[in-house]
Formats: structure tokens, C-alpha cells, sequence
């Protein structure tokens, strides 16, 4: 009888990053509290590995529209998109290099951006930046590797050039939702992002490699 570990461990391997920082996360609220707060703040140990979460994983949706492209064997918008969208995100996070490199912001950021700082999406009412990222977390991570599990679809899907994350990833993502909704914890947006970035870069790696 053919054995089922071999699932199990690329189950656990590939939520083992995005729950580590849940479980840090949780540990370090209740018994670190002030390194908790420290690790979360801006220019600090989470934003960065944030940032680069999400500009690694722009570099591999682009290398692998890059292949695509070249082999034809696919459109390849969707790889371009998603190495756009990264590339965004990762821009937001550290309000596109602002404190590092001490420009100062337009006046239009300063009257509208509570932050002052040059990103946009603070521009955006929090209960909209909330349902966008509920969004881009359930309908990239969970509703897109289930629809993929159906064959029809998933030939439809990639025929257009719509790829998938790993299901195996679904745990993480369901656990940002979970963590989003009931926020337990302060910065338990900031945890949500950092896991976000981490699974966004092994379904880029996923895809790269496929």
C-alpha cells in the first residue's frame, strides 16, 4: 500500500514558516510583550522581512513569466500581475524607501495620509484596506487551490494562464484570516502581513519551479 507521509511532510513544510510567525507571535504577546512590540514596529524586524518576503517573491513571478514567455506554453498576464502586485506591496511596506533614504513627503500625503508618510494604501478607510486584504487572502489562498482541485476548471483556468498556489498552503491562509478577524493581539495586522508575504513567496517558488 503506497504511503501517505510524503503528503503529510509537504503539508507541514510548506505552513511550517507562516505558523512559525503565528506561534512566535503569540508566545512573544503573552511573554515578551515588549519585544513583541518591538519586533512590529516600523523599520523593524517584521516590516523588513515583510518587504523582502514580497520583493523576493516579485523576482521569482517574474522569472517565471520570464520562462513562460519564452516556452509559450501559457498567457502569462496573470505571473506578470501577481510580480506587479508584489512589487507594490513590497514598495507600501517600507512607504517606498522614505526613512531610508529621509525625503520628505508631497504635501498631499501630509493633509491626507494620517501616517505622512508616501504610501497610498493609508489613504484608503480602514475598513476598506481590511476587506481588500480578507479578500486577496481568501480568493488567492483558499477559493483558488479549492476551485483548482476540480478538473474542468483548473484546465479552463490554466488554458488562460491562472495559476495556483499549493492547496497544502490553505492551513496558513485560513489561520490569517482567523488571526484578522478576531485580531487578538496589537500589530496582529502586522503578523497577518508578514504570514501573507511568506506564503505569497513559496506560491511564487511554487510556481517558479513549475
Amino acid at each position: 500500500m503506497k504511503s501517505k507521509s510524503p503528503g503529510w511532510q509537504r503539508l507541514v513544510v510548506a505552513n511550517l514558516a507562516p505558523l512559525a510567525v503565528l506561534a512566535a507571535a503569540a508566545v512573544g504577546n503573552n511573554s515578551f510583550p515588549d519585544r513583541y512590540l518591538l519586533a512590529l514596529q516600523e523599520d523593524r524586524f517584521a516590516e523588513w522581512l515583510t518587504f523582502w518576503s514580497f520583493a523576493v517573491a516579485a523576482i521569482c513571478f517574474a522569472v517565471a513569466a520570464i520562462r513562460c514567455w519564452r516556452h509559450q506554453t501559457r498567457w502569462v498576464w496573470f505571473l506578470v500581475g501577481m510580480a506587479l502586485f508584489c512589487t507594490f506591496v513590497a514598495g507600501e511596506e517600507i512607504s517606498w524607501g522614505q526613512r531610508l533614504f529621509g525625503f520628505q513627503s508631497p504635501e498631499y500625503f501630509l493633509e491626507e495620509n494620517f501616517q505622512q508618510e508616501v504610501n497610498l494604501h493609508n489613504l484608503v478607510s480602514t475598513g476598506w484596506r481590511k476587506l481588500a486584504l480578507k479578500l486577496i487572502i481568501f480568493g488567492f489562498g483558499v477559493a483558488l487551490p479549492l476551485v483548482m482541485t476540480l478538473r474542468p476548471i483548473r484546465q479552463l483556468l490554466e488554458r488562460w494562464g491562472v495559476l495556483s498556489p499549493p492547496w497544502e498552503l490553505i492551513p496558513s491562509f485560513l489561520a490569517m484570516l482567523w488571526l484578522y478577524q478576531t485580531y487578538p493581539w496589537r500589530f496582529s495586522g502586522e503578523v497577518v502581513e508578514l504570514m501573507l508575504g511568506l506564503s505569497i513567496l513559496l506560491a511564487a517558488l511554487s510556481m517558479w519551479i513549475r
